[in-house]
């Protein structure tokens, strides 16, 4: 019996890129494990990768999508993880370029290489795009062949869409298999993984180390000790940046020192005064609330700049989803190893690292209007993340409320538009 395994689109820009997705990078050690084993049997894998040219914003794709994405020479095409490692030399391996959602030229690179399979096994992204399009045109293309979905090796564009499209898959007698299975999020591997992360990033990029905003809270702390075990305590430096007087600075101090981090602090206070005189009148309080957070950034940059550093981002997949974070402020760094953990993932990768509690569980609060997140946004932290998780809200005024905040801060994650003449 002839069987082979089809990755779609397992690409960095639809992992923590472009059109990246928390859900889209939970499995990627499974998809890596899927491929070693089916090499290993003697399977053939084939790996569909996106593909578009600069001028991806004048096709119609890119007029109904304009997030450009996946883009010939960026970062962005490339396969997601350790894959393009997985699959470098193995003759049994291919790589399918397709400019389109479904690809019309995977069925004949199959047959030329083994044959009309038996079975085809189909994981990857996005599921109610890439994934039914391409299972389709296997469908059509091998109506014998046995062809199933892994759905827990697979993400949507959201849960709902996901969960509708396996339904669809299903009438079509293309079979789900693993529905509804979540794996229990092991802290140590994603702790293990992100450090692998950070030093790779180093060792390609040539920077120095790297620069960090120390708050005191679990995300910078969490940051902080990550940075610390890739590439050691003396090529972290860590940035102390209250505004005036900070109550909890000393917990930013303490962690420094535990950590055993280099640290320096600039008081933002004169350039915050600064700004709002410069502007002649008052500012608006959200207006004022999102100028340190600017401030801080420059601040910074200015840092890595000065030593040949990375700027490391200590936002989570929680203030992501639903814009709680300053554009061009804490939205801007180099890198971000938490960008796509939710809080309470954030706190497990923490104590996985040996973080005492009192950095990890600090209730977190923007340090400005004497509130915590949670006061601030309405609703808990718990509440976001299952709904994240499970598309389930037990209150209709909170799940509406997470979609508004959702939808209304799109801007924020998408890349700025530019005009094409």
């Amino acid at each position: 019996m002839t069987k082979i395994l089809v990755v779609i689109d397992y690409q960095k820009d639809f992992t923590d890129g472009a059109l990246g997705s928390p859900d889209a990078l939970k499995f990627s050690r499974e998809i890596e494990d899927k491929v070693s084993e089916s090499l290993d049997r003697g399977d053939c894998v084939y790996l569909t990768l996106d593909t578009h040219g600069e001028d991806y914003m004048t096709t119609q794709e890119g007029r109904n999508l304009p997030v450009p994405h996946c883009i010939r020479g960026t970062e962005g095409i490339r396969l997601n993880g350790r894959l393009e490692e997985i699959v470098r030399g193995r003759d049994n391996a291919f790589k399918v370029s397709k400019d389109r959602f479904g690809s019309p030229d995977l069925p004949s690179v199959i047959r030329a290489t083994a044959g009309v399979p038996d079975e085809i096994e189909v994981c990857g992204v996005v599921t109610d795009i890439c994934v039914l399009s391409n299972s389709v045109i296997l469908k059509s293309a091998f109506p014998e062949a046995r062809i199933w979905i892994d759905a827990s090796c697979c993400s949507g564009t959201s849960r709902e869409n996901h969960e509708k499209t396996l339904d669809l898959m299903g009438s079509i007698q293309i079979e789900v298999r693993n529905r509804g299975l979540r794996r229990p999020f092991d802290a140590k591997r994603v702790m293990d993984e992100i450090v692998e992360w950070l030093a790779e990033a180093k060792e390609r990029t040539g920077a120095k180390g790297f620069v960090v905003g120390i708050s005191g809270g679990k995300d910078s702390s969490v940051a902080a000790a990550l940075l610390k075990r890739a590439v050691g305590a003396e090529n972290v430096l860590g940035v102390l940046m209250p505004n005036g007087e900070q109550p909890d600075i000393a917990d930013s101090e303490d962690l420094c020192r535990l950590l055993g981090i280099r640290s320096i602090t600039a008081n933002i206070a004169g350039a915050y005064n600064g700004v709002i005189s410069a502007l002649g009148k008052e500012p608006g309080s959200h207006t004022k609330t999102n100028i340190p957070p600017r401030i801080r950034m420059t601040i910074l940059y200015a840092a890595a700049q000065d030593r040949g550093y990375l700027v490391c981002g200590t936002g989570n997949a929680s203030e992501k989803h639903i814009g709680y974070f300053t554009k061009w402020g804490d939205g801007a760094f180099d890198l971000n190893p938490l960008g796509n953990l939710d809080t309470d993932e954030v706190i497990a990768v923490g104590e996985a690292a040996g973080l005492p509690e009192r950095f990890t569980r600090k209730p977190p609060s923007d340090g400005l209007c004497g509130k915590t997140d949670e006061e601030n946004i309405g609703f808990t932290y718990g509440d976001l993340n299952r709904y994240i998780k499970t598309g389930e809200c037990e209150n209709q005024e909170t799940k509406e409320k997470i979609d508004r905040m959702h939808a209304a801060s799109e801007h924020k994650r998408r890349p700025a538009p530019v005009f094409e003449p």
